[in-house]
């Protein structure tokens, strides 16, 4: 009898323990507000849009790793002898963040989040005034470079019934310019909105 309450209760335990950990999903969208560092000068931040899905899988004492899968828009806006132009890139984008998640019971829970992410451009423009043109990713003589990647870290709260916001800051790693002796890295501030699927 001792030895069937035992397993019984062992039974419920890792039940418990189970659904706690049960691997969450979902939609996030929002804004991005991206800028570029390095040799370019007169650049200010553009907005954009940033929409995708992520799933965090549980790691065991409130970390999970959440990759994720999303269209981000960067780019930025210039000045020069007073003729402004935009630059817009339209990425598909693969975050992968290692997330701690703090439960806050009733009041839900608030996360951090770090990780790195890789990039694909599939497209951009460069538009000024009513002149615009595509821009070039390709080989060696191409205006930028197509591949980008860097570092994410973020902060945000969810609420008890899986709604949650997000903000983040992208730090670009990789230089986009062909040209080597010139320094042009990406730099996103992202502020998201997101829906959580799944036991939390």
């Amino acid at each position: 009898m001792k030895r069937l309450l035992l397993i019984t209760a062992l039974g419920v335990s890792f039940t418990g323990i189970a659904s706690a950990q049960e691997v969450t999903y979902g939609p996030e969208v929002g804004i991005n507000l991206a800028n570029v560092s390095g040799d370019l000068p007169n650049t200010d931040m553009k907005p954009g849009i940033k929409a995708g899905a992520v799933v965090n899988l549980p790691a065991g004492g409130g970390f999970y790793i959440q990759p994720g899968l999303f269209f981000s828009q960067k780019g930025y806006k210039t000045s020069i002898l007073g003729i402004e132009a935009k630059t817009t890139i339209n990425y598909i984008e693969l975050p992968v963040n290692v997330l701690y998640r703090l439960d806050l019971g009733n009041a839900g829970g608030i996360f951090a989040s770090a990780g790195m992410y890789a990039a694909f451009a599939t497209n951009g423009k460069v538009k000024s005034g009513d002149l615009s043109h595509d821009i070039d990713f390709g080989g060696d003589a191409g205006e930028m470079k197509r591949f980008d990647y860097g570092a994410n870290f973020g902060l945000g709260y969810e609420t008890p019934w899986g709604v949650y916001v997000r903000g983040q800051y992208g730090l670009g790693l990789a230089n986009l310019s062909n040209d080597d002796d010139f320094k042009m890295k990406n730099n996103t501030i992202q502020i998201t909105l997101g829906y959580l699927f799944g036991n939390r």
